[in-house]
């Protein structure tokens, strides 16, 4: 079975090879902080404590390691995208190469429609800064 922390370790690489701020993967590697990526600059930034509360649960429900966090506004509403490592390791390097190609295997947290919440493939492109951005 997989341990929490090799999937830090994992979500760390994933981190770094996005090209994530390297501010956001060192708070991460220390202390487990989960980042939001701005919906209007893609920077991560402070994550609130009621999505911090929701990630945990996610958590011990699925067994993966939310390590980023993607928010986006649709015309579905206010939609939090929990990028993750998963708990079967034989699924990482398919994953990675989504991540490489755009694409992102996600935890949708929808806020307006919270029974629109659900586990879905979504685009997304890097920003020049550090951050990422959820391509509509």
């Amino acid at each position: 079975m997989i341990t929490r922390e090799t999937q830090k370790e994992e979500a760390v690489r994933r981190m770094k090879l996005l090209g994530i701020d390297p501010e956001t993967v060192r708070k991460f590697e220390e202390s487990g902080e989960v980042s939001t990526c701005s919906c209007v600059t893609g920077f991560p930034g402070q994550t609130e404590d009621f999505v911090k509360d929701t990630i945990r649960e996610l958590e011990q429900q699925y067994g993966f390691l939310v390590y980023l966090n993607v928010r986006s506004e649709t015309c579905f509403g206010t939609i939090d995208n929990l990028f993750f490592v998963g708990k079967y390791e034989e699924e990482w390097e398919s994953m990675v190469e989504d991540l490489k190609d755009g694409y992102a295997l996600v935890y949708a947290e929808n806020w307006t429609y919270p029974q629109n919440s659900e586990m879905g493939s979504i685009a997304f492109r890097r920003t020049a800064d550090g951050g990422i951005l959820r391509a509509h």
